[in-house]
């Protein structure tokens, strides 16, 4: 992490921004903005596991990897970098598969 903190603009106010490497950053993630609904849908899922939004987020999507057709996912990606590394190559035992959708 390099040293040194920065103000950067966002929405016409001024926020603190550290600046890392850029080794630690392999990808750049991209944040999409969601509808009131959607966020209360994740907001009330985050309550009643009583965790962090964030972190029911990642559960919901987790889970969503092993409902949704596979095939026509890896068809479509125009990442084929990480087929390997990726959840939708992988094949989910129903222990797997029922302990992630159990998390929700």
């Amino acid at each position: 992490m390099s040293e040194g903190i920065y103000d950067i603009d966002f929405n016409n106010s001024r926020i603190p921004f550290s600046v890392c490497e850029k080794e630690v950053y392999k990808k750049l993630v991209y944040t999409p903005k969601m509808s009131f609904e959607s966020s209360e849908i994740i907001r009330r899922l985050a309550w009643s596991l009583n965790i962090p939004m964030t972190k029911a987020l990642e559960r919901l999507v987790n889970a969503l990897a092993v409902i949704t057709n596979r095939t026509k996912i890896c068809n479509a990606c125009k990442d084929k970098s990480n087929c390997k590394g990726c959840i939708f190559s992988r094949h989910f035992t129903e222990k797997e598969k029922a302990a992630l959708l159990a998390a929700l």
